[in-house]
């Protein structure tokens, strides 16, 4: 769940980066072709098929989601859960429990839209370009990212489009056999979304729980 709050990853800062001391030019090339392509988007609302499995429990579960996102707000609905982000402030609504819980946004904690956006991965990771994949009848550019410090996961791999220069895809590989991946079904720029869409009103809400764990 803490991957839900986080495409909540697949944009906001790049600084320089070398992999195994060698810059990995052509990774760093189609990252940044997509990371100024998607920088030029004033919103974004992306439909996506969210896909956990366990490889050693051999187990898979298949969910569909959305996200809209307006600089560093966003909105994310997934399974019963809706998460509002303002920048500073994050709600998140349980549906069927008719329960909110408000959180102040940490940035640790903020993985899906960053994988998304491909925020800051100069900074955290290590870009290496794996391959050229045919897909349904386009081009993916395979490119994993590799963590410089210890985390939980070992590699995020995205799979880029060669001619649209968007993501296709992330999966996060955590070291618990985990795999998180995220397979964009949809992606719709500059759609008209005010500012107060990404904070929870609590007024729409009759007889909402509120916990606030700030």
């Amino acid at each position: 769940m803490k991957f839900l709050n986080c495409f909540v990853v697949i944009i906001f800062l790049l600084p320089q980066l070398l992999f195994s001391q060698v810059e990995d030019t052509k990774a760093q090339k189609i990252l940044d072709e997509t990371y100024t392509k998607i920088q030029s988007y004033k919103t974004l609302k992306i439909d996506f098929t969210y896909i956990m499995e366990n490889s050693t429990k051999n187990t898979r579960n298949e969910n569909k989601g959305s996200i809209t996102i307006k600089g560093n707000k966003y909105v994310l609905s997934l399974d019963d859960q809706i998460i509002y982000c303002d920048g500073t402030t994050k709600w998140t609504y349980f549906v069927n429990d008719n329960e909110v819980q408000i959180n102040s946004v940490n940035a640790d904690d903020e993985l899906l839209p960053n994988y998304i956006l491909l925020a800051d991965y100069k900074k955290d990771h290590y870009p290496k370009f794996i391959r050229e994949l045919p897909k349904n009848n386009k081009v993916i550019n395979v490119i994993d990212l590799v963590p410089k410090t210890s985390k939980s996961y070992y590699k995020i791999r995205l799979e880029i489009d060669n001619n649209t220069k968007l993501l296709t895809s992330a999966s996060v590989y955590n070291k618990d056999n985990n795999t998180f991946t995220y397979v964009i079904d949809k992606l719709t720029p500059n759609i008209n979304v005010a500012d107060s869409y990404f904070v929870f009103n609590v007024s729409e809400h009759p007889d909402v729980v509120v916990n606030d764990m700030r």
